[in-house]
C-alpha cells in the first residue's frame, strides 16, 4: 500500500502530457523487487466485467485509471497495458487512452485525479427556446391556436405546448368590448362621478358604500339539453329523454335580486346578499285543450319582458316583501 500512494503522489506530479507506453525491460529496471506492485489484472480477470450498457461508469473509468496507474512507471504505461484493461473493461482502446490522459489533468497533488464522465452536462437534446422577436412578427391572426403559431415560428406544437406550460407564451381569451360613442362615455363618466360619496370630498374622495341597492338582473334558461351526460351503475337502466324538437329547446326566465353582504363591528356576517330568485311565469286558464292539459286548468306562461306593467307587478309582489323580509 504504501507503494502504491507512492506511484500515485509521483504521477500526480507529472505535467499533461499523452499516453506513453514502456517496455517490461524498463520497467523492470526502474523497479526493485520490493517495490513490486501487486497484479491488478489478476484480480480483474478472475472476474469479468458485464455490462448492460456501452456507456462505462464512473466507478469503472476509476478501476481503470488505478489499473493503468499501477501498471505505470514515471508517468510512462507499461507496453500493452492499455489494450489488456480495454479487453477487460469490454470498451475501445481510445476510450482508455482518454481516461488516462484525463487522469494527469490535475495539477493539485492534494486531489485526487477526476476521470470521471463528462457526458452528463454535455450530451443530449438540447432545449429549444422560444425566440421573442419571431413570435412578435407573426400577426395575431395567425396567432389564433397553436399548431398555427408553431408552424409560423417553426417549432413543434409539443414544446410550444410545453413553453406554454412554463409561462413562456401565455393564451389570452379576447372579447369583443361595445363602440361608446363620446355620448355614451360621457354618460358613464357621469354615473361613475354620481357614484362618488360627497361626505368625502374634502378628505380622502370614495365610492358609496352601496348597502341601500338592489340590483336585480333577468336571466334565460334552457329546460334541457341536446346532450345530457349520467354515471350510471352497470345494471342500471338508461334514461330517456324526449322534446318535441331539440332545435327549439323550451326556455324559462328567472329574476334575481342581490345586494351586498353585510357585516357587524365584530365581522360576523348578517346579511348574506341574497334576496331570491323567481321565475317570470303567471297561472292562466287555458284556452284550449291540448295533450298536456284539458281546458278548465290552469297553465303556466312566460311573463313578457317587454311587457314593463307585468314586469312592475311582479317585482311589486316578489321582490319588495322578500326584500322587507331580510
Amino acid at each position: 500500500m504504501d507503494t502504491f500512494m507512492e506511484n500515485t503522489q509521483a504521477y500526480l506530479s507529472l505535467s499533461n502530457s499523452d499516453v506513453e507506453e514502456t517496455s517490461d525491460e524498463e520497467v523492470a529496471s526502474n523497479t526493485s523487487d520490493e517495490e513490486a506492485v501487486p497484479r491488478y489484472d489478476d484480480m480483474v480477470l478472475n472476474n469479468p466485467i458485464i455490462r448492460a450498457s456501452r456507456e462505462l461508469k464512473n466507478d469503472e473509468r476509476l478501476d481503470i485509471y488505478q489499473y493503468l496507474l499501477t501498471h505505470s512507471n514515471n508517468g510512462r504505461v507499461k507496453r500493452g497495458s492499455i489494450p489488456r484493461v480495454a479487453g477487460i473493461f469490454k470498451t475501445s482502446v481510445s476510450t482508455v487512452s482518454r481516461i488516462w490522459n484525463r487522469s494527469k489533468e490535475n495539477h493539485n497533488s492534494n486531489m485526487p485525479a477526476d476521470v470521471s464522465s463528462r457526458k452528463p452536462t454535455r450530451v443530449g437534446r438540447k432545449r429549444v427556446e422560444i425566440d421573442r422577436d419571431r413570435v412578435l412578427a407573426v400577426p395575431l391572426n395567425r396567432r389564433t391556436c397553436i399548431r398555427t403559431l408553431a408552424a409560423e415560428i417553426e417549432m413543434s406544437t409539443t414544446t410550444l405546448h410545453r413553453r406554454i406550460k412554463e409561462g413562456k407564451v401565455k393564451p389570452h381569451t379576447s372579447a369583443v368590448r361595445p363602440a361608446l360613442n363620446d355620448d355614451g362615455k360621457i354618460k358613464r363618466l357621469n354615473y361613475c362621478i354620481d357614484m362618488l360619496d360627497t361626505s368625502t370630498f374634502n378628505s380622502k374622495p370614495m365610492f358609496k358604500d352601496m348597502f341601500d341597492y338592489v340590483h336585480i338582473d333577468e336571466k334565460w334558461f334552457n329546460m334541457t339539453k341536446i346532450s345530457q351526460r349520467y354515471y350510471l351503475l352497470p345494471d342500471e337502466p338508461k334514461p330517456h329523454r324526449e322534446c318535441q324538437s331539440k332545435r327549439f329547446i323550451p326556455n324559462i326566465m328567472f329574476t334575481a335580486a342581490i345586494a351586498r353582504p353585510q357585516y357587524d363591528s365584530s365581522g360576523n356576517l348578517i346579511f348574506d346578499g341574497k334576496i331570491g330568485i323567481w321565475a317570470m311565469v303567471k297561472k292562466v286558464p287555458a284556452a284550449r285543450n291540448s295533450k298536456n292539459r284539458k281546458a278548465d286548468t290552469l297553465e303556466t306562461k312566460l311573463i313578457d319582458p317587454v311587457d314593463k306593467k307585468v314586469s312592475m307587478e311582479f317585482l311589486i309582489d316578489k321582490v319588495l316583501p322578500a326584500i322587507r323580509a331580510k
